[in-house]
């Protein structure tokens, strides 16, 4: 995507102040509604640890 580091700040926004538990129904259909985006996620997310791993995670911390 080309991005600057500084182009991937963010804001929080809608953010709840108090945490609210979820049934367990509502739990089982988030997670099945959202099955493709999980799956991409842990995809990435395993290549990501993997390559940090192979090239070493000294090299992989920022030197500011």
């Amino acid at each position: 995507m080309c991005w600057e580091f500084m182009d991937t700040g963010y804001f929080t926004a809608n953010a709840r102040i108090k945490q609210v538990e979820l049934s367990q129904e509502t739990n089982d259909n988030l997670t099945a509604w959202n099955e493709g985006d999980m799956m991409l996620y842990n995809q990435f997310n395993k290549s990501l640890w993997r390559k940090m791993e192979e090239s070493g995670f000294e090299r992989m911390k920022l030197k500011l």
